[in-house]
């Protein structure tokens, strides 16, 4: 074989390899980006939502303030106004929200320190008043805290999710942007 020809070979070869990567990788589907929701979750007394039972809660909190075969149980707080609320789902805490108060000596600082840096902040009913709802999705708690200072009015424990279901399902009146109110 000549030189000429061999060359001819080497090029087509090479055409025909370049065709062939071109096509497949043309028809490769990208890949949806996956959502991980992590399983590290955060407790409280010992509950978790989403794992612990309607006897779990009431074995760790005490006699509710209500009946107990309602979906949302109430428990004495330290806010004489406020308690705080477990709701139920098929036996199951699914929403555990505790009221705060200058007594229980925690601070929106302490929150971090314990947690890190919030992934999200969201705006809402409260946030005229300078308070934000501080959330970590994939951890399963998110807290109302005061935007400058260290105030800390509730915190709500959840199973660990994404933001965006979050906000459909517990964070409903609330938002990524703020809409001030005049």
């Amino acid at each position: 074989m000549s030189a000429r020809i061999i060359k001819i070979i080497i090029i087509f070869l090479f055409v025909v390899a370049a065709i062939a990567a071109f096509l497949f990788l043309k028809n490769r589907k990208a890949s949806p980006p996956s959502i991980t929701i992590p399983t590290a979750r955060t407790t409280y007394k010992s509950l978790a939502p989403g794992v612990s039972t309607r006897d779990e809660v009431v074995a760790a909190l005490g006699t509710p303030l209500n009946a107990t075969s309602s979906p949302v149980l109430d428990f004495k707080s330290s806010n004489p106004n406020l308690p705080h609320t477990v709701s139920i789902e098929k036996n199951t805490a699914v929403f555990i929200k505790e009221q705060i108060t200058l007594e229980d000596e925690i601070t929106k600082e302490g929150l971090i320190q314990l947690w890190g840096e919030p992934k999200e902040t969201l705006f809402g009913p409260y946030s005229v008043n300078g308070f934000n709802l501080y959330v970590y999705p994939d951890k399963g708690v998110a807290f109302l805290g005061h935007v400058t200072g260290s105030g800390v009015l509730e915190i709500w424990y959840f199973p660990p999710t994404t933001i965006d279901d979050f906000i459909q399902t517990w964070g409903a009146a609330y938002s990524k942007v703020h809409k001030p109110r005049q």
